[in-house]
């Protein structure tokens, strides 16, 4: 998280969350530089959609994303403003598994006007993207 200073994120770090957060991402970066893995830090936007799972506006309004936002944007570091649904943030992750394009660097996830990415390909072309 590198926008801590910035609305909404200012007030969540009012209480010190943001900053918990940075710590969080800086030591799996430290362990992976020292043990020698990969590693993907995952920033998605304001998750919308099933499950609720906690008590904010999206959840007590079931919020989900509009039937024409369906596509995804993946986005090399702490960039997204967008929601995020659930099954996007999902989907990114198994697909980040899945391929070595997007390593060690921090992406953001949010969804955006459009059709999902209808396969391998697309998820491939989007995660090459992100990484340049």
């Amino acid at each position: 998280m590198e926008r801590k200073d910035q609305m909404p994120f200012a007030l969540l770090n009012s209480f010190g969350v943001i900053d918990e957060k940075r710590k969080g991402e800086l030591a799996v970066i430290e362990g992976a530089e020292k043990k020698g893995f990969d590693y993907q830090l995952v920033r998605p936007g304001r998750l919308v959609g099933g499950p609720y799972t906690n008590p904010d506006i999206a959840s007590l309004t079931n919020a989900d994303l509009a039937d024409d936002c369906q596509d995804v944007d993946i986005i090399k570091g702490d960039v997204g403003v967008n929601d995020a649904g659930r099954w996007s943030c999902s989907e990114s992750i198994v697909e980040m598994l899945e391929n070595t394009s997007a390593v060690n660097m921090a992406l953001s996830i949010c969804n955006k006007k459009g059709s999902p990415p209808a396969d391998s390909a697309a998820w491939q072309a989007l995660l090459d993207r992100a990484s340049q």
